[in-house]
């Protein structure tokens, strides 16, 4: 687990605030003060967590009855958390947990012991605290970094002490007014602990002008590049060494890998691919293992698809949208509504899907050792193409090094101290076991490694090995 090779910090803040005046919601009171231009600077907020090989890997979490949609905000079983709940989590591979409505001051018993349960066990635990945490709706004001200092060095140092706490979430995909004072947040902490990193989930690509409060600027200069201007206004503000956003493949019940299905999220990959690498940080991806909207439930090809093509697009770290339990008193065989049923129920039993995350985190787990320093050079399509590709991120004459038949393939192609890396998909998610073989131009020495196999071959002009729909493997190649 990620804490017997390191502590993981992810800390965040949050939002628009005048003087510290908080409603029960956490919000701060507003007023229409012109925010400061910031210049960037790249703060080294847990720098010595990013360059540790191991892969951050996410999963929220809360205890029923805790949803969103009927307005509770305090738990109603908090018999949820206990030893083995949380156990169920770090052996499906999480490494790090985000409750979501377990929170600081008002919920301290539950914070108290999901903290203690994360110390036991050596997981990773996100702090939500209301003191430094609010929502901006559309307000400019900001109490300033000496502010969230005070809260980091007062109210909140008990729980900055503790060694499972990686940090205090931001609010949820923050306007583009909300970046000044998150900004703030983030040099104060740079000033309290910089061994901590800064989280915020950024809006996707497919927000409204409206939802990232810049209506004006995006009837200017469009909706597309407006977002852009965001996401890089978030690195301006914060300096933060890495951004995470949470684009979902926005797919429907006959939705096939199309153009109509894939072009924004590769667009959402290339964008946030070529921001990390022009700006020297890292990006991590989102992947809903549950229906959420619209849009339907993930079968276990689609969910292993999406995370091994964020992990081909160069992402090093997964957030994994797991939502909620099943509302609290409702029956197993009563659910209706998917999208609340969570990876482990209320009673502390796993769904079929929590064993589909546990097989794609082992996988993770086998191969990020290799990736998580690697740089991401580009990508390349074998086989049937899917549409969407950004034509600068791909790599047009792979087969001078390496060449692949067989199947429909998406290679992420990298390099690491002069090795050639190659993560290779089975870019399908309603196939069977696909046999492919990798070709290259000269006998070369092969480390193949998945969670099903760690194969070296020395002097080999081929290799071959198999792989189901949306499933990966890693070679790393010396010519």
């Amino acid at each position: 687990m990620i804490f017997s090779k390191k502590r993981i910090i992810i800390l965040a803040a949050m939002c628009a605030v005048t003087a510290p005046t908080i409603d029960s919601r956490g919000v701060f009171a507003l007023d229409d003060s012109e925010p400061t231009e910031p210049t960037w600077e790249k703060l080294e907020l847990g720098h010595t967590i990013l360059d540790e090989p191991e892969m951050p890997i996410l999963a929220y979490i809360t205890m029923p009855r805790a949803n969103a949609s009927d307005g509770d905000r305090v738990g109603e079983n908090p018999s949820y958390i206990n030893y083995s709940t949380f156990k169920l989590y770090q052996d499906a591979g999480f490494n790090i947990v985000c409750p979501m409505y377990s929170s600081e001051p008002e919920g301290t018993p539950y914070v108290v012991k999901e903290i203690e349960i994360c110390n036991e066990l050596g997981l990773g635990y996100l702090v939500r605290d209301l003191r430094v945490r609010a929502s901006s709706d559309r307000g400019t004001v900001n109490p300033g970094k000496e502010y969230f200092k005070s809260v980091l060095q007062g109210d909140a140092a008990w729980y900055l002490k503790e060694p499972c706490v990686v940090g205090v979430q931001v609010i949820d995909e923050p306007n583009y007014l909300d970046l000044e004072p998150i900004g703030d947040f983030y040099h104060a902490l740079a000033e309290v602990d910089n061994t901590k990193l800064g989280f915020t989930n950024l809006f996707p690509d497919g927000a409204s002008a409206q939802q990232l409060a810049m209506e004006d600027i995006a009837a200017e200069i469009g909706l597309w590049e407006a977002y852009k201007q965001y996401a890089t206004h978030f690195l301006d503000t914060t300096g933060s060494n890495y951004v995470l956003y949470d684009k979902y493949w926005n797919h429907t019940a006959q939705s096939p890998l199309n153009k109509d299905t894939t072009a924004s999220l590769f667009r959402s990959f290339s964008f946030y691919a070529n921001l990390a690498r022009e700006r020297g940080v890292v990006f991590w991806s989102a992947v809903a293992s549950w229906r959420h909207g619209a849009r339907k439930e993930f079968t276990p090809k689609e969910t292993r698809w999406t995370t091994n093509v964020s992990l081909a697009y160069g992402s090093k770290g997964i957030e994994y949208y797991t939502y909620w339990p099943i509302i609290s008193g409702v029956k197993e065989e009563d659910w209706e509504d998917p999208s609340r049923r969570g990876l482990v129920t209320e009673g502390g039993i796993p769904h079929d899907t929590y064993y589909t995350i546990q097989d794609i985190n082992r996988n993770i787990q086998a191969v990020d050792e290799y990736l998580m320093p690697a740089t991401f050079k580009g990508v390349h399509q074998y086989g049937e193409e899917v549409a969407g590709l950004q034509e600068c991120d791909i790599i047009h004459n792979p087969k001078s090094i390496v060449d692949v038949k067989g199947g429909n393939a998406l290679m992420g192609i990298f390099e690491n101290g002069g090795k050639d890396l190659y993560y290779i998909v089975n870019n399908s998610i309603d196939c069977g076991l696909t046999p492919f073989t990798v070709s290259f131009p000269k006998k070369a020495k092969v480390h193949m490694v998945n969670s099903k196999m760690d194969k070296e071959l020395d002097s080999v002009y081929a290799a071959g090995f198999s792989l189901s729909a949306g499933e990966a493997i890693l070679l790393e190649v010396e010519l």
